[in-house]
């Protein structure tokens, strides 16, 4: 067994919890401890081709979803890939470091 193996044994509740397994979750490690392969990137994501622009009227929906997921702990950190995202991003931000505040003024 190895040392990921019996540090999961020990995590199995909390891992079952967030509905995955340990077999998973030392595929994950494993990957993080061999590295990712390169990715090829064909072309540069635009507006209906790998990016979805929201519309206002999918707010109160996709604010409850996010709520549900929040209570149930699914979100945990939120980490902008860039300054120019950390910028686009700062009222989500905002929102989810908040002290429990959640709601659509944050995000006018």
């Amino acid at each position: 067994m190895t040392q990921n193996m019996s540090v999961l044994e020990e995590l199995k509740p909390a891992i079952r919890e967030r509905g995955m397994t340990p077999e998973l979750v030392e595929q994950q490690l494993e990957r993080f401890q061999t590295g990712f392969p390169d990715l090829v990137i064909d072309r540069a994501a635009t507006l209906g081709d790998g990016i979805l622009q929201l519309q206002k009227s999918d707010a109160p929906h996709l604010l409850k979803r996010f709520q549900q997921a929040q209570d149930k702990g699914c979100v945990i950190k939120f980490v902008p890939a860039s300054g120019a995202a950390s910028r686009m991003f700062s009222a989500l931000e905002s929102m989810i470091n908040s002290d429990g505040k959640r709601g659509s003024d944050y995000l006018e």
